[in-house]
């Protein structure tokens, strides 16, 4: 028995060049941005750039979506809502995010208290914005995390 066979449960994902992320990175940091609230964007894309000119930010309301898009391009790091609409919960995508894209920070937002997301995430490892959240705090948080995937 070959040893690509050896284990029915092995890890199915693809090598990757080591040299493809700095290739990504020509054009900037990418932030997949998993949120129904689209009255946050401006704000969202606005911290962003003060970061970062170069920084691009890809928004998707939804988790069937935001499947879609970590398949097809490579994030630094994925900010979703705990509560989205959808086959999963924002809170369930980590788990995909992880596996799609190993190298990606994930953090959480949402309007819930922060000891409710604790109890269901079962650990204070994922970064978590509270909202409402101004652009500084946004902004600092994004920093945060693009520090933390570098």
């Amino acid at each position: 028995m070959s040893s690509r066979h050896s284990h029915p449960h092995a890890s199915q994902q693809p090598a990757v060049a080591p040299w493809l992320p700095e290739l990504l990175h020509l054009h900037g940091p990418r932030i997949l941005v998993v949120e129904d609230d689209r009255e946050l964007e401006p704000l969202v894309r606005r911290a962003a750039s003060s970061l970062e000119p170069a920084v691009r930010i890809d928004w998707c309301t939804s988790t069937e979506q935001a499947h879609t898009l970590l398949a097809m391009r490579f994030y630094d790091a994925v900010l979703a809502d705990w509560c989205l609409e959808g086959a999963h919960a924002g809170l369930a995508l980590r788990v995909d995010c992880w596996h799609l894209q190993p190298q990606a920070v994930f953090a959480m937002t949402s309007s819930y208290p922060l000891s409710s997301y604790l109890h269901s995430v079962g650990r204070p490892g994922i970064p978590f914005l509270a909202k409402p959240f101004d652009l500084w705090r946004c902004r600092e948080f994004l920093s945060s995390l693009l520090e933390e995937g570098a």
